[in-house]
């Protein structure tokens, strides 16, 4: 393969690559370890390039991603693969002007500008996609990967998942700035053609990573090793299991959906809990519509004389 070749083809591999390794940092691979260096091929393949060029690579790494953490979505009855090439060129172009945003950073500034940027913009991003009115999605943040990791994202409790992907995407950054620090030392043509990151800029970049991380892991282990205070209650948390083609038919399954959590219900009953849980969108229906769902419902609460917690769809009434 020519060096030309090469030269063409490595931003969409870098993104496909980066992508496809964000993946995995999510259920049901759950290796949230790779999120802190998932998109360092796309981050050094976007900076110094022709804009239309890094809109489409940065697109491709939001295709590959998002396809790919949501493959699960195949589970629902009637989903098809060309409803999936929808969701991600839905979300896609979102990460396509998150390219165009650090790209003309790099170009207006400097390389050390743009990845400085990075998490600031990368946050940006994921607060539009969780807020885009009756089109937001806000799954599968970086944040989310490191649910695994209770030391690390206790201090969520103060930033939300935001200041955990903003901790990630900086590590990322730092790391191309590491990577881009070593470019400083050749001279001529390169694979991609951008101003390296200072070495001054890159180690300052890393120590702040280490810095930061270092102080969210000490504030977590506080937390973590406090005792807990307050008085416990007993729970019974119930999963009914039901296959996600008879939740896909309510009408027809709906009295099989509510004998299984009645029999659940009773069951957890001899334990006496003070609360019982039943999992997302449990009732076969708009419980708060459907007079008969409602019926069988509020008979079971009263059955039971405890509090409940229900999952259940609903719209709120629209009021012209």
């Amino acid at each position: 393969m020519s060096y030309k070749t090469l030269r063409l083809i490595y931003p969409f591999a870098a993104a496909i690559f980066s992508g496809t390794l964000l993946t995995f940092a999510f259920p049901k691979y759950d290796l949230g370890w790779i999120g802190w260096f998932a998109i360092v091929p796309l981050l050094i393949s976007i900076l110094g390039r022709n804009a239309w060029l890094v809109f489409f690579t940065s697109l491709i790494f939001g295709v590959t991603f998002f396809t790919g953490v949501f493959s699960w979505i195949f589970d629902v009855p009637g989903y098809k693969i060309h409803h999936h090439f929808l969701l991600g060129l839905y979300f896609g172009p979102l990460m396509g002007l998150f390219g165009l945003t650090v790209n003309r950073i790099a170009r207006r500034w400097n390389t050390g500008a743009a990845l400085l940027a990075t998490p600031f913009v990368w946050v940006s991003f994921e607060f539009i996609r969780s807020n885009l009115s009756f089109l937001a999605l806000p799954w599968a943040l970086l944040g989310h990967s490191q649910f695994q990791y209770p030391l690390l994202i206790q201090i969520a409790s103060y930033t939300g998942a935001y200041g955990i992907s903003f901790l990630i995407a900086f590590a990322n950054a730092a790391l191309a700035a590491v990577v881009l620090s070593f470019f400083a030392s050749f001279e001529g043509d390169r694979l991609y053609k951008v101003s390296p990151a200072s070495r001054k800029t890159a180690i300052s970049m890393l120590l702040a990573t280490v810095a930061f991380a270092g102080l969210t892991l000490l504030y977590g282990n506080v937390i973590l090793s406090q005792p807990i205070n307050g008085q416990g209650i007993k729970t019974s948390v119930l999963q009914g299991n039901i296959d996600q083609k008879m939740k896909g038919n309510p009408k027809k399954h709906s009295r099989f959906i509510m004998q299984k959590y009645t029999d659940l219900t009773r069951q957890a009953l001899k334990d006496q809990p003070e609360l019982i849980v039943w999992p997302e969108a449990a009732t076969p229906g708009f419980v708060l519509k459907n007079t008969s769902l409602y019926q069988q419902t509020t008979s079971l609460v009263k059955e039971a004389k405890t509090y409940f917690l229900i999952g259940s769809s609903e719209y709120p009434n629209l009021v012209i």
